[in-house]
Order: structure tokens, then C-alpha cells, then sequence
């Protein structure tokens, strides 16, 4: 027979919170806090005993808000769970179907990590997740477990995607520790997060340098400099460049030398050149926004004149990757 359950009155601030399944431990929702002072507690708590205090098995956040308010909080008292998996397992079932973003996802797996096996956290928590073990994202969330919590703040604000992990977790944790102000001051895109890590990688193992002197070499903490006058978007771009530089140095020399002569091609007229980025073809794009028109006669004039410039053949053996004489 089921143990019966009865709902109690309980002071929320002889409550422990301290759960390290309990998301959003440190201060409630404005949002909850107002609700519970406008239409009240809908849902009870559930707690348990344990050694002589009653701690959160679900609820946390209410109880945070109900401390704010200064007010009771209606509680149900339950059956202390046997492991911090079972109690991760009933806070998940609790919250069923109102979506995990992935750093409450690692929440869970960081608070059961370590006192179960790994192949028990695929087989048992990662079903309750909602992510299958052997994806892609079941792989990444298992090898940000092996990096350091600072790291999980950095996936909780957006700073850095869960694509990253793979790759920084075969770093050293010194290299680890070098890499990571990257991903606390900036925002990153997925795109440009993994192209970040994957060419410190290759470049790593290419020319068999530690990313520690690698960093220093391409000052890469002189762009990560907040007192300088750059936004984080040309921070990033920035950053990507001189680490793209290094690791594909002929298609850089390329690029630049390019937009060197399409710069001396454009001069003095307002057509723009443009060209395939990738080089996978030499073909080159004229456009010219007409805005009036008796413009006419000066824009046909304009290409024509930049139809018989003599940068064309320099812009071409750029483009087809020859040596420039």
C-alpha cells in the first residue's frame, strides 16, 4: 500500500534548497514570485528528511520565492530517495514536458556524474533526458562532463555551444584554462565557435605546438581585451582571422592578395567586384546600383572604363591561386 500523503504549512526558510539536482538555486523567477503573490501556491512542494532537516526534492524555486514573500509554503513530505540519481530522476519526472535547455540537461548529469558509472548515466538518466546516448548531443554532453565546471556557465549564458566539447576535452587543462576566457567575454555562434576550436586543433597537431605558445604567438589575448576599442562582434572576427591565417596560410595569402587588387580595380567608380569566396572558380560578378536615369550614361561609361583596366589579368592569376611575379 502506498504511503499516504498529506499536505503541510512548512516555513520556507527551514527548508535546505542545497539539492544539486534543484535548477535555478540561487534567487527565483520574478515572474513566479509574482504569481505566487497574486494568485498563491497551486502546486505543493515535495521534501524529505534527512539526518534531522527537511530538504527540496522538488520545488526549489517556489520555496525561494515564498522566502522573498515572507510567507508559508504548502508542502508534501515523501520518502527520502535512495541516491542523488533517484532523486535527479524524480525532480525530471516532476518537470516533465516543460523542456530542458542543455545546460539544465548537464545540471542533472553534473550532479549524478561521478556517484554512478557512465554507461548507468547513458542507460538510466539520459532516457529521462530525452537524449539518446549515442547521438551527437548525447556524445557532446558527455564529454563536457569532462571539463571544467567554469565551463558550464559559459554554456548556460550562450557564450559557447555544446558542439565545442568533443574537441576541448582532448585538451590539456592547462590549454583548457588558456581557451576559456575566449568563451566567458564573448558570445559565440555554433559556426564560429567550432571553426575556433577545430583550427586550434589542427594547427595544433599539424606543427606539434601546445595551444599555450600558440595562443602566444598570435597574441590571441590582445584581442580578447576588453579595454579595446572593438565590439565583440569585430573581436571574433578578428580572433577568427588570425587563427584561420595560421591555419590555411596560402588560402589567407590568396584572399589577401585579391582584395588587394580589387581594391586598385574598383578605384574611382562605385562598381563592385565580386567573386567566389571558396575559389572553386574564377568567375568574377559586376554590380552597380542604378539610382536615376540619366545616371546612365555615366555608369556605361564607368564599366567600360573598368572593363579595360589593366588589373584584370592580376586579379585573375589571384584568383586561380598563381604565383604573383
Amino acid at each position: 500500500m502506498r504511503e499516504q500523503r498529506t499536505c503541510q504549512v512548512v516555513d520556507p526558510g527551514q527548508l535546505d534548497c542545497s539539492g544539486s539536482w534543484l535548477r535555478n538555486k540561487v534567487e527565483p523567477e520574478p515572474a513566479l514570485v509574482e504569481s505566487l503573490q497574486t494568485i498563491g501556491q497551486l502546486e505543493p512542494i515535495l521534501m524529505f528528511s534527512e539526518a534531522g532537516r527537511m530538504r527540496v526534492l522538488h520545488g526549489g524555486q517556489r520555496v525561494l520565492a515564498c522566502r522573498v514573500l515572507e510567507q508559508p509554503v504548502l508542502a508534501v513530505k515523501t520518502a527520502a530517495p535512495e541516491t542523488v540519481l533517484e532523486a535527479a530522476l524524480i525532480h525530471l519526472a516532476a518537470n516533465w514536458g516543460r523542456g530542458l535547455s542543455e545546460d539544465q540537461r548537464l545540471l542533472y548529469l553534473r550532479a549524478v556524474d561521478g556517484s554512478i558509472s557512465r554507461q548507468r548515466l547513458q542507460t538510466e538518466l539520459f532516457p529521462a533526458l530525452q537524449v539518446a546516448a549515442q547521438s551527437r548531443q548525447g556524445r557532446c554532453l558527455q564529454a563536457w562532463l569532462d571539463l571544467e565546471p567554469e565551463w558550464d556557465d559559459c554554456l548556460a549564458k550562450g557564450f559557447a555551444p555544446l558542439d565545442i566539447a568533443p574537441l576541448v576535452s582532448r585538451l590539456s587543462a592547462g590549454e583548457r584554462q588558456v581557451l576559456l576566457p575566449c568563451f566567458q567575454n564573448l558570445r559565440w555562434s555554433k559556426n564560429n565557435a567550432v571553426h575556433l576550436v577545430q583550427w586550434l586543433w589542427e594547427i595544433r597537431a599539424r606543427d606539434q605546438i601546445g595551444l599555450e605558445a600558440l595562443w602566444a604567438e598570435l597574441d590571441l589575448s590582445g584581442l580578447l581585451d576588453l579595454a579595446q576599442d572593438w565590439s565583440p562582434k569585430d573581436r571574433i572576427q578578428r580572433i577568427l582571422e588570425a587563427v584561420q591565417a595560421k591555419r590555411y596560410p596560402h588560402l589567407s595569402a590568396m584572399r589577401e592578395r585579391v582584395q588587394t587588387t580589387k581594391q586598385r580595380l574598383s578605384k574611382g567608380h562605385f562598381w563592385k567586384v565580386d567573386h567566389d569566396p571558396n575559389f572553386e572558380s574564377t568567375a568574377v560578378v559586376l554590380s552597380r546600383r542604378l539610382r536615376r536615369e540619366e545616371d546612365r550614361e555615366t555608369v556605361a561609361a564607368e564599366l567600360t572604363a573598368l572593363c579595360q583596366s589593366s588589373e584584370w589579368g592580376a586579379l585573375w592569376a589571384a584568383l586561380s591561386g598563381e604565383a604573383e611575379v
